[in-house]
């Protein structure tokens, strides 16, 4: 058990992640590495319609 903000919980507390690296891919990709060790490949293209995303499609925001 642990306590957060007053708030006990079951279980253990789990340290956060954090990404150490990122290295630009092709095709609106990147490839991460977290602070456990281990790498992804995350790819971008399905939320590069959202409108947080419109600098990666070249598109001009007013």
């Amino acid at each position: 058990m642990y306590e957060k903000d007053g708030i006990v919980y079951a279980g253990t507390l789990e340290p956060l992640l954090k990404v150490i690296a990122v290295q630009p891919l092709d095709g609106y990709r990147m490839h991460l590495e977290f602070s456990t060790g281990k790498t992804r490949v995350f790819d971008f293209t399905p939320l590069v319609g959202y409108s947080l995303f419109p600098p990666l499609t070249g598109e001009v925001v007013i």
